[in-house]
């Protein structure tokens, strides 16, 4: 017969270790109901960030994204990336996706996931920056309650 036996680590406190791969050490939410609008074609930040600090280089940082998007006209297509300080973490071109307005002034949802590894302990700061093909995108359409949410994983 064998015997189960707990993995879990736990400091002279009896608080978990920050070491432990896979446990969430600590979570760090952002809300908002400001819209942002702009017509930029190169990614500009829309102001919306969050701010972490990890208690370990080995820690990996979960993100999750979610708001509304808001294009002001047909065949717009406003794309959404998310930079970790001053390096954009997302696809060069298309960020972490898009929406696509084919008939008229339309809000629509954008949820995006992404496991970053920072390989720090400084405090990093990651920003949703947004662009357009052409026209005008809102982010935070109708002032709808946007959340951002980060989360360290210990690695």
């Amino acid at each position: 017969m064998s015997e189960l036996r707990s993995n879990r680590i736990t400091d002279i406190a009896g608080t978990a270790s920050p070491y432990i791969p896979g446990a969430v050490l600590q979570v760090v939410q952002n809300t908002s109901n400001s819209a942002h609008s702009n017509t930029a074609t190169s990614f500009t930040s829309t102001g919306f960030s969050v701010t972490i600090t990890p208690q370990s280089s080995s820690s990996k940082i979960l993100l999750n994204v979610n708001a509304t998007v808001s294009a002001s006209a047909t065949n717009i297509q406003p794309i959404v990336t998310i930079y970790r300080d001053s390096t954009n973490i997302g696809d060069s071109t298309r960020g972490f996706g898009q929406t696509f307005n084919g008939a008229g002034s339309s809000h629509m949802p954008f949820s995006t996931t992404f496991l970053d590894s920072p390989n720090t302990t400084n405090a990093i700061t990651y920003t949703i920056y947004m662009r357009t093909n052409s026209g005008t995108y809102i982010w935070g359409a109708d002032s709808g309650t946007q959340t951002f949410i980060a989360m360290e994983i210990g690695g």
